[in-house]
């Protein structure tokens, strides 16, 4: 006799999906580099509970709890949404994922689905990532395989999301290597994230970043970087290897780096982390230091602690 309530609970499925920060590497991660993922405190949870009848009942809330997004898909393909925009795409990534394990029907099943997030949208976490993990994790795929398939960027952030903890991550002809890392560095107390609060376009930022010549040597010195950042000893040796970073990528985009943008700020060093300018930037110095980034209207500043996943 079939226990229908086990039959149940193993096609429901509850994943936490943490997000990312991309230390060292962003821009030339695409083109083969090593970068330095860490997993952040904060993350993404989906919970999919089979119901009675088939179709697809979604709800997504943002991180103070209100629901931004919601649809339903019917059994006949019918999808009801205010945001067809958004819709599309998350049907995209179902539909994706039912080619890659065709068992995978979770509109024929019918499930009613919930996802929370933990950090707000325009922090520049993954929350795309960790949608990406949840729905693979699912639907029993690789979560990297699904990403390549449905969105752009190298995958790291995905990677970040399965593993849960630091990795090196980079592209050997184009299949994605992940090395699980530790990085606690002794100086953590003095590693700040300060919020910019300027939504950077991923997508224009890679497709601009696919126009810049990148020589053999340039991934050469940011693996060599990656691995300085990795394994500095003192905060001298991460913020030289961090002004390094900044120099390296100034020259390669064309764009003045943090350490030019706020070249007045002598306590310690800057750098943007992911597209250039917009979400997060990581500082270094005492707590008090600080006091010159609220003074130019930044009030969003996570200690190390608070901020990465700590094991």
């Amino acid at each position: 006799m079939v226990n229908k309530n086990k039959e149940i609970q193993a096609k429901s499925a509850e994943i936490h999906s943490c997000g990312k920060l991309l230390i060292t590497g962003e821009y030339l991660i695409l083109r083969g580099a090593r970068g330095l993922a860490l997993p952040t405190s904060r993350a993404q949870h989906f919970k999919a509970v089979q119901r009675s009848g088939p179709g697809i009942s979604w709800k997504s809330y943002d991180h103070q709890g209100k629901l931004w997004f919601q649809m339903d898909w019917s059994e006949d393909g019918t999808i009801q949404s205010a945001d067809k925009a958004v819709a599309e795409r998350l049907i995209k990534v179902i539909d994706t994922a039912k080619v890659l394990n065709p068992s995978f029907r979770p509109d024929k099943s019918g499930f009613d689905v919930e996802m929370r997030l933990e950090f707000p949208g325009d922090w520049g976490l993954g929350s795309s990532a960790t949608l990406i993990h949840a729905i693979a994790t699912w639907a029993g795929v690789d979560p990297l395989e699904l990403s390549a398939q449905t969105f752009f960027g190298s995958g790291y952030d995905v990677a970040v999301a399965m593993h849960g903890q630091p990795i090196i991550y980079h592209l050997e002809n184009g299949v994605p290597k992940v090395e699980l890392v530790e990085f606690q560095p002794s100086f953590h107390e003095q590693i700040h994230f300060i919020h910019l609060g300027k939504k950077q376009d991923s997508g224009k930022a890679v497709a601009d970043f696919k126009k810049k010549r990148v020589l053999d040597s340039d991934i050469q010195m940011m693996d060599t970087l990656t691995d300085e950042v990795l394994r500095a000893n003192t905060l001298l040796d991460l913020e030289k290897a961090i002004e390094a970073h900044n120099v390296l990528m100034e020259r390669i985009l064309g764009i003045p780096s943090a350490s030019t943008v706020f070249q007045d700020y002598q306590k310690g060093a800057v750098k943007y982390l992911g597209a250039w300018g917009g979400d997060f930037m990581m500082v270094t110095g005492r707590t008090e230091d600080l006091s010159y980034f609220r003074e130019k209207g930044f009030h969003i500043l996570v200690p190390f602690n608070e901020m990465i996943k700590q094991a």
